[in-house]
């Protein structure tokens, strides 16, 4: 049988269900410090953290089968080690980015680059040139990086410590994996900062968006948000006002080996928005996301990587609009991939294969669906997060890939966030509401 526990933030604050046994125990009442959850130590040890009399912090390290509890060491993670070997002066800034494996440290110094592993005496440079490096990003082997610099696309060998230029038109109105700001603010989102290129899973390809703001109309600024915010800076910057010219995008599939771009065979010239790809898990297809200018039609292409043909895998269409999907959920097996859609005007589940086919409707709700936390491939479940049919919950429920056996994991109105454990056995839920604040 599949065990479960639960962690509740409130009177009966802990219940962990194992065996088909419960065990209760009491959490500190709320006071003059939050109790918290700090994660798993293994699939059957969760650890909190407390505080003593004088207020300062203790971790726990609690059984989830019997819910005693030890004290034991405040624990750091990957990422404060890493901060801490760095050398003196040194502190990580939003700029640098950790590697997959959070051994290593690329830094953004001086509008350039360094490599910083542990156990390193300093960090060791990169590139050296006037220009920045902009977004840079691992690949997912932890190998190469990926950025931009004046808005072309650059790869970096960290073996052969040699660096590529991916690209060589850019332009004051043509970038190279690097958003315009519409793509940016209204498509892909501020948290990517500008981002627009992907690594593939093998780590051998990037895909780009190429962005030709040429057509746009130029809007004026007056930025009121630089140092001297008294008198303020004019800027002029391509902006479309409706019925504008969008900018032009196409997306490129570069093979990092010959340096050499195939771009996906889309129409250039009809007025549409091409964002949000995604990739198969063997690295040769990359799937895009299509939508029209009217935003009512929301088609995924899926494009061969070698030769830039595509078909059509998946539509979706409303009288009123569609939405980007951020949220994909691709099988690591191969079989396809799970989209969040609202296409029955509620948020469900679909499971689509790569031909195209609805493999099955995991989810047939009269409530929205907010999140996929986690899908186990090797026993076909899915867990995610709803409302259920109170608007202002959020609940968690389990669900086959089949769409059979749906069932609801926490109960009692509130907003109840789940952390499941490494191997998937138990999950911890921190539950508030309307009328308790928790601990």
């Amino acid at each position: 049988m599949t065990r479960f526990a639960a962690l509740r933030f409130a009177i009966c604050i802990i219940a962990i269900i194992a065996n088909n046994f419960i065990t209760n125990a009491q959490m500190p009442p709320r006071g003059g410090a939050q109790v918290s959850v700090l994660g798993w130590a293994d699939d059957t040890h969760f650890l909190i953290r407390t505080f003593d009399a004088e207020k300062k912090p203790v971790v726990q390290n609690v059984d989830i089968k019997t819910g005693k509890a030890i004290v034991v060491p405040s624990l750091k993670s990957e990422r404060e080690l890493l901060s801490e070997a760095l050398p003196q002066g040194i502190t990580l800034t939003y700029k640098d980015v950790v590697s997959p494996d959070m051994k290593s440290v690329v830094l953004t110094r001086e509008n350039d680059l360094f490599i910083f592993t542990r156990g390193d005496r300093k960090p060791e440079r990169l590139t050296n040139d006037k220009f920045e490096e902009v977004n840079t990003c691992f690949s997912p082997d932890g190998k190469k990086l990926a950025y931009t610099k004046n808005k072309d696309l650059y790869v970096y060998d960290l073996n052969g410590k040699k660096e590529t230029r991916l690209t060589f038109d850019a332009s004051d109105k043509v970038y190279n994996g690097y958003s315009s700001w519409v793509y940016m603010e209204e498509i892909i989102g501020r948290s990517s900062h500008y981002t627009a290129f992907w690594w593939s899973p093998d780590g051998n390809r990037l895909a780009y968006l190429r962005t030709d703001e040429t057509d746009v109309p130029v809007f004026t600024l007056n930025r009121l948000d630089e140092p001297d915010g008294i008198h303020g800076l004019i800027e002029a910057t391509p902006y479309p006002k409706p019925g504008d010219p969008n900018p032009k995008v196409k997306m490129g599939i570069v093979d990092i080996a010959s340096a050499k771009t195939t771009w996906v065979k889309t129409d250039y010239d009809v007025d549409q928005y091409i964002a949000w790809p995604f990739w198969t898990p063997d690295s040769k297809s990359l799937a895009i996301q299509v939508v029209n200018r009217d935003q009512n039609d929301l088609k995924i292409i899926l494009a061969d990587a070698s030769t830039g043909d595509y078909k059509q895998i998946y539509e979706e269409t409303r009288k009123t609009w569609v939405e980007f999907h951020e949220d994909i959920y691709v099988m690591n097996n191969g079989t396809g991939f799970i989209v969040r859609s609202s296409s029955n005007d509620w948020e469900n589940l679909y499971y689509y294969g790569w031909d195209g086919k609805l493999i099955s409707q995991i989810t047939n709700l009269d409530f929205r669906i907010t999140d996929i936390e986690r899908v186990d491939e090797d026993k076909k479940v899915l867990y995610f997060s709803a409302t259920g049919k109170e608007s202002t919950d959020k609940q968690f429920f389990r669900v086959g890939l089949d769409g059979k056996n749906l069932l609801q994991l926490t109960g009692g109105n509130g907003t109840h966030d789940v952390n499941i454990s490494p191997k998937g056995d138990y999950f911890l839920d921190t539950w508030s509401s309307i009328e308790s604040a928790g601990s």
